[in-house]
């Protein structure tokens, strides 16, 4: 029968089989902080613990030399730093130093360069470009249940996996939390995620009491997102002021000996459809009353490759132009204006030019397709004042609703808590916690063993 019972321990295991520990301690923090800690056991063979060697940390319950059971895998370390002390009797006494392997995948660099107008780029596609060639996965799985179609247009960045993991965020509006064991990047749409517990048995327990009052947050910017396609109808009313004329003056005489005066104008104008940013076709365009053959609508390529300038629709002698790069489409009309020279009619150039834009007065309408690029965000949470954040890359509206709330999250929670706690399981960080009617966020675990003893920071929102 085993001497010790009912009390939890944490056992340190290798490729080649258990070591016989003395003591572990370690620690860890929500959000892209490394695993970290050390542990002291006794050895025959020095060669069974060596720097850079795998090792993992188990939970039981009861020693395992005791009989007990296994409870749960806590975290895969890699040995960073190896002390060991040999005795006269040749038993080798070895205190090592571990670390989650994380922080070195976080520091490597990388280019990244995604862009997609359709479908556009998921969340799962864009962590797998991070981690892609780690041994760490990104589960983005609890974002995607938040919001079933969120899309991006780019994911750009050269420099560190933390950066880009860290740009990922602010795209999806999400927090990141690590598992240790499974060695999974978790991407959050919350400040905590979906575990809660209930804290009981606490031995000693602590408060820091907090700072300043916590202010809000004022998010704008503009989303980075797929291209929303619109149908639109508009008509615009096309006033004298709006257009510019070129205008030419030709005398002649008639084969009568007539002599008469010519006024050509070239008139032109355009418009701006504020509600897209390109265009994509034009299906109908009536000018006043009259509809305007779509034979004379051109692209700006179409246009350039001309060889004269369009004659124009029979009635107004008018032509429109468009570029699918823009949200601007340019109309042309020529007026020609033909006098007998010195009569009541040869106005002269000034008012002829008027003249020539009052007949252009009409209303235009356009039937057409497009698509908006720029969708400007302005969020704010919290109270007064509020701290500004500027950002392009929330992938929706709702992405930067999470990210204001994350914002402001991480803003409130600022009255810290202590505890010492003797749990029959791993506490994970991120989670939420219970105590004496308090709700907090567990923001960073402390462990020790033997026995296993847990320590708990815990933050309260103000």
């Amino acid at each position: 029968m085993a001497f010790v019972e009912n009390r939890y321990v944490i056992e340190v295991r290798t490729s080649s089989g258990y070591l016989l520990v003395d003591s572990v301690q370690g620690s860890e923090r929500a959000g892209l902080t490394p695993f970290t800690g050390s542990f002291r056991c006794r050895l025959s063979d020095p060669s069974l613990v060596s720097k850079g060697q795998t090792v993992t940390l188990e939970l039981w319950h009861n020693s395992r030399l005791d009989g007990g059971s296994f409870v749960e895998t806590i975290a895969k370390v890699e040995i960073e730093r190896v002390r060991k002390t040999t005795n006269a009797m040749s038993h080798v006494t070895v205190e090592a130093e571990f670390k989650d392997k994380l922080a070195r995948y976080l520091e490597q660099e990388t280019d990244i360069l995604m862009f997609s107008l359709d479908p556009g780029l998921t969340p799962a596609g864009m962590a797998q470009a991070i981690y892609l060639g780690t041994p760490y996965q990104a589960d983005t799985s609890p974002i995607e249940a938040s919001e079933s179609n969120l899309r991006a247009r780019d994911f750009q960045i050269s420099g560190s996996l933390r950066d880009a993991t860290i740009k990922l965020e602010r795209i999806l509006g999400a927090r990141t939390l690590i598992d240790h064991s499974s060695k999974t990047v978790r991407f959050i749409p919350d400040y905590h995620d979906s575990s809660s517990i209930t804290l009981e048995g606490v031995m000693e327990k602590t408060e820091i009491e907090a700072g300043d009052v916590s202010s809000g947050v004022k998010l704008t910017g503009f989303l980075n997102t797929i291209p929303l396609e619109k149908g639109l109808v508009r008509h615009y009313n096309l006033r004298g002021e709006s257009w510019s004329v070129i205008l030419t003056k030709e005398l002649y005489t008639t084969e009568s000996e007539q002599q008469r005066v010519k006024y050509t104008g070239k008139c032109r104008t355009s418009v701006r459809i504020d509600e897209i940013d390109k265009i994509e076709s034009i299906s109908t365009i009536t000018y006043g009353f009259d509809h305007i053959s779509l034979d004379h609508l051109y692209t700006e390529e179409e246009y350039d490759l001309l060889e004269e300038e369009p004659s124009g629709d029979p009635i107004y002698k008018m032509y429109l132009v468009w570029s699918p790069e823009s949200n601007e489409v340019s109309i042309y009309r020529t007026i020609i204006l033909d006098y007998v020279a010195g009569s009541s009619w040869d106005w002269g150039e000034s008012r002829t030019l008027w003249k020539m834009k009052k007949v252009c007065e009409k209303y235009i309408g356009l039937y057409l397709r497009g698509k908006v690029f720029k969708f400007p965000i302005e969020l704010q949470v919290g109270p007064k004042p509020r701290e500004h954040y500027s950002t392009n890359e929330p992938a929706s509206a709702v992405a930067a609703l999470r990210l204001a709330n994350l914002l402001y999250a991480k803003k409130s929670y600022q009255k810290e808590t202590k505890i010492e706690v003797t749990p029959s399981k791993y506490i994970r960080p991120g989670g939420r916690a219970t105590l004496g009617g308090h709700s907090y966020v567990i923001d960073g675990v402390s462990f020790s063993s033997h026995p296993y003893e847990v320590s708990l920071s815990l933050l309260e929102a103000i």
